[in-house]
């Protein structure tokens, strides 16, 4: 997953907001320039916590159990560097009384080998940090078409449209729509005058060619902006 430690984030003038919802948690708001991140609960920085409870003997662990890893693991990459700690101390982020030497036995003995960051949980954490635009987009056609499902998958760490709706739907609309209808008129006159040449008789087979392909390119794209 794609996470920059926090004192990048810092130097990019991201605005870093708590919040307690897992489900907000590394989502990007590129138009206030701001990002999610949840406090890592204490409970998980416990070793013999993880080793006991999250390590299961099953072959397919718990939806639950798999955001929770993926949480731990995303503090793994946003706390790299002593300044990162600092600054998750200042925004209340880690316990104030966890210093730097004890961070680094906690995680040397939770992944001595660096590969649980790139673990692949089959959930939202696989993502890393999601773009709010991205996830507006799929809530868009997801209100027209499927108002009850989930965004962003059906375990502990996906975005309920509901929840979502309540802040960030009335500032997809004014930057977005437009967009959405710029592209939807060239697309739509672009076919349309396809279709005019298509009809013609004499047209050659290099623009029946062109037509067919462009119109099978619009077709992958309207299905992509569903996925």
């Amino acid at each position: 997953a794609d996470i920059c430690p926090l004192h990048l984030h810092r130097a990019f003038g991201h605005s870093i907001i708590l919040s307690e919802d897992p489900q907000q948690h590394l989502l990007w708001y590129r138009l206030k320039n701001a990002i999610f991140i949840k406090p890592l609960p204490p409970c998980l920085l416990h070793h013999d916590f993880y080793h006991l409870h999250l390590l299961q003997p099953q072959s397919v662990p718990s939806p639950v159990i798999l955001s929770a890893i993926g949480l731990l693991a995303s503090w793994l990459q946003l706390v790299q560097h002593p300044s990162d700690l600092r600054i998750a101390h200042e925004l209340f982020l880690l316990p104030a009384e966890l210093d730097w030497p004890a961070w680094l036995t906690f995680t040397r003995a939770l992944d001595p080998r660096g590969t649980l960051s790139t673990l692949e949980l089959g959930n939202r954490y696989d993502l890393g940090e999601v773009l709010s635009v991205r996830i507006s987009l799929k809530l868009f056609f997801s209100k027209l078409f499927f108002p009850r499902s989930s965004v962003l998958g059906q375990d502990g760490g996906a975005l309920r449209s509901t929840q979502w709706a309540k802040g960030q739907t009335t500032s997809f609309s004014p930057h977005m729509i437009g967009v959405l209808i710029f592209i939807f008129a060239f697309f739509q006159t672009t076919l349309s005058a396809f279709q005019v040449i298509v009809g013609y008789s004499g047209a050659q087979q290099r623009v029946l060619d062109t037509s067919y392909w462009f119109a099978n390119v619009v077709l992958f794209i309207c299905a992509l902006s569903l996925v």
